[in-house]
């Protein structure tokens, strides 16, 4: 994926809660198949739920290694193991409305020149842009996946 401008990928993570709560947050929980189907793996193995929540969880581990690429030089950043643990839907809405403006919040306060600091992550370099770019194209699959998942067959 080429890499996103701050403005585009502050814009994307701006809308990722409005996005996120539209295709999950009004399923009818009154509705006894709700939590059947999101439990279904859709095609690539995960369930909506499972996409939600490691989506939350990209987001935070994202804003912590941009913050600690900003503040460092060339630091060695947590690896890139995205793990959500369980929850529920509620909570993994409610950590993605607030990680996603708070990573935006880190962007939009990011100075152009800080864009090609270095950072290195499971023995490979990248940079503060390649880490934005890399976490927004993360959660907009995820948000796919969660839609496919949704609208599989059971």
């Amino acid at each position: 994926m080429a890499p996103l401008s701050p403005a585009d990928a502050e814009v994307a993570l701006r809308t990722f809660s409005r996005r996120w709560r539209e295709l999950l947050g009004g399923l009818d929980q009154d509705d006894p198949d709700t939590e059947s189907r999101l439990q279904r793996p859709g095609p690539d193995g995960r369930s909506a739920l499972e996409c939600a929540l490691a989506a939350g969880a990209a987001l935070g581990i994202a804003d912590d290694r941009l913050r600690e690429a900003l503040r460092s030089d060339r630091p060695t950043l947590t690896s890139s193991a995205t793990t959500a643990g369980g929850g529920s839907l509620e909570s993994a809405l409610g950590r993605i409305d607030s990680a996603a403006p708070a990573l935006a919040d880190t962007i939009a306060g990011t100075a152009s020149g800080d864009l090609d600091r270095e950072a290195e992550l499971d023995g490979r370099t990248v940079t503060v842009r390649s880490l934005i770019t890399d976490t927004v194209s993360e959660v907009a699959g995820l948000l796919r996946a969660a839609d496919e998942a949704l609208h599989a067959r059971p």
